[in-house]
């Protein structure tokens, strides 16, 4: 019992030295730079097939792939894309609207007579930076995403991308307004509220929708 104490004791003694311990870093150390030395070594074999460049077949495959993602999102991202600027005239309309009404009220204070007449430069000067960017034509004409004819009777037709509306003050029928507002074409207001429409064009030729499938005349 007391040999294998003895032996024991020696045999921490010898690992617990100043040498072994030495040495037990040291062969860590050889590990550690030898996984690094490997690492680096794949390192340096991607790099030499960088340089080398692609080859043809991973180009055809990259491409193949870029075809095929331009075919199926790009049209709904240009969708989307138009769906977001139709939302701004909206609210652009909602604040000019506002705008519209203020105006009027502060003219009908200070008329004698119940009719008054609201010029763009009125309208546009009652606007913040944001809506009088939407309203900058002095023609009065609007840039939307996009029109599209009745969902409903024509499900599958085409989205008119880029379309331009013009501001109306009279409610002419179901598809267009009346009376345009513009720079050379004042607002006239007897006894009426000021009105304010988002209006096709003349020749519409059915695209009075927007690409939510609502008219523009009922926003």
């Amino acid at each position: 019992m007391k040999k294998s104490i003895v032996r024991y004791k020696k045999g921490f003694e010898i690992f617990s030295s100043p040498f072994c311990i030495k040495f037990s870093f040291y062969l860590d150390l050889f590990v550690v730079l030898y996984k690094v030395n490997i690492v680096a070594g794949c390192g340096r074999e991607n790099m030499k097939r960088l340089k080398q460049g692609f080859t043809l077949i991973e180009l055809l495959i990259v491409i193949a792939i870029i075809g095929i993602l331009a075919t199926t999102l790009a049209p709904k991202l240009r969708e989307q894309l138009a769906k977001g600027k139709d939302a701004k005239v909206v609210a652009a309309l909602g604040t000019g609207r506002t705008a519209l009404n203020v105006i009027s009220f502060e003219k009908t204070i200070k008329s004698d007579t119940n009719s008054i007449t609201i010029t763009y430069d009125d309208f546009r000067s009652g606007l913040d930076e944001k809506t009088k960017e939407i309203f900058k034509n002095d023609n009065g004409d609007i840039w939307v995403g996009g029109s599209r004819k009745d969902p409903k009777t024509f499900p599958n037709s085409p989205i008119k991308y880029s379309m331009n509306l013009t501001l109306s003050h009279k409610y002419k029928d179901n598809q267009q307004g009346d009376k345009s507002f513009n720079k050379n074409s004042d607002m006239v207001i007897d006894d009426d509220d000021a009105l304010l429409f988002l209006s096709p064009r003349a020749t519409p030729d059915g695209y009075v929708y927007s690409i939510e499938g609502k008219k523009w005349v009922n926003y």
